[in-house]
């Protein structure tokens, strides 16, 4: 899994969640989701949610697993840890 782009965002939200960051993700070779959001929730947690279609559906979810691998790697991403935004771990996901 890689980042490919990672974009802070405009504190927004007014029910204490917020988006952070928007990104795009490789999940492999084959996958890539673009439109990602990265949200901060009340208490300061952090969690990846996928993009969504028009009407506000969304249009992909992931596993609790999978959601917290992408979390990481974009929160690895905006703090500009790692130069390749590579998830800590290389199984790929999809």
């Amino acid at each position: 899994m890689r980042i490919l782009r990672i974009d802070r965002a405009s504190p927004n939200g007014d029910d204490g969640y917020s988006t952070v960051a928007t990104f795009d993700v490789a999940l492999s070779d084959h996958v890539r989701v673009l439109g990602m959001r990265l949200v901060a929730g009340p208490r300061g947690s952090r969690l990846a949610y996928g993009p969504n279609a028009a009407g506000g559906k969304r249009c992909v979810t992931f596993s609790r697993e999978a959601a917290l691998q992408i979390t990481r790697a974009a929160m690895e991403a905006l703090a500009g840890d790692r130069k390749s935004h590579e998830a800590t771990s290389t199984k790929d996901i999809a």
